[in-house]
């Protein structure tokens, strides 16, 4: 009877993660970072295997790349994105987080691998060529169809610098484009005159105007 590790697996029923020679003499393997040599096989790891096929359906976050290669996450991420853009890894559904805390990773294909009902892999990396990278899928931002998301077509980051601009230029402040434009005093007088801190009836110019109503009170005492 053969001998169990401390996982319950004989030495015959192992996890593994099949490297092929063939692979790893393409030139899109050697054009790979180090980093991301490293990650390919712990992402291969993840599949299930021909019986129980998940590629496309694979998933593997910045987080435990981090943790398996032992790198920080922005090496881990830039390996991802390095995997990608050689052919090996292509996005099939990207990452998100939705407005009630519910995280999404990236779910992946491993080209070099079949899909389920495909006969073999797609194997984008043996197209590759230097200059020629493949498509970079990044990650949304979180929440992206929510209040401020810029997935909505009606909160832009460009929408909101135009709307912040329109706001100061009401106040009487310049325009960020215009050299030798000036404050608007009577806009600026009236939102001093509304400050709540300032005395009623110090507008313009508070300081100097409560200076001589307090002069003009002390004279009719006297």
């Amino acid at each position: 009877m053969a001998r169990k590790n401390r996982k319950g697996r004989t030495e015959f029923n192992e996890h593994f993660a099949k490297m092929l020679r063939s692979t790893m003499e393409e030139p899109a393997w050697r054009a790979l970072s180090t980093a991301a040599q490293s990650l390919y096989p712990w992402i291969k790891l993840e599949w299930h295997g021909p019986s129980s096929n998940n590629n496309g359906k694979i998933r593997f976050s910045v987080r435990q790349a981090a943790q398996a290669v032992g790198c920080d996450p922005g090496t881990a991420r830039r390996a991802f994105c390095d995997l990608q853009a050689k052919g090996f890894l292509h996005v099939t559904k990207v990452s998100s987080l939705g407005s009630e805390g519910e995280a999404r990773g990236n779910e992946y294909e491993i080209t070099e691998l079949a899909l389920p009902g495909a006969i073999e892999g797609r194997k984008l990396y043996r197209s590759w060529r230097p200059g020629r990278d493949f498509p970079v899928q990044r990650a949304k931002a979180n929440n992206p169809k929510g209040k401020g998301g810029f997935g909505n077509s009606e909160t832009r980051p460009q929408d909101a610098d135009q709307s912040r601009a329109s706001e100061l230029q009401n106040a009487g402040w310049p325009d960020r484009n215009s050299q030798m434009n000036t404050p608007n005093i009577d806009n600026v007088a009236t939102a001093e005159r509304r400050h709540p801190y300032l005395p009623e009836g110090c507008g313009e110019r508070a300081a100097s105007g409560c200076v001589r109503a307090t002069s003009a009170a002390v004279g009719a005492e006297c």
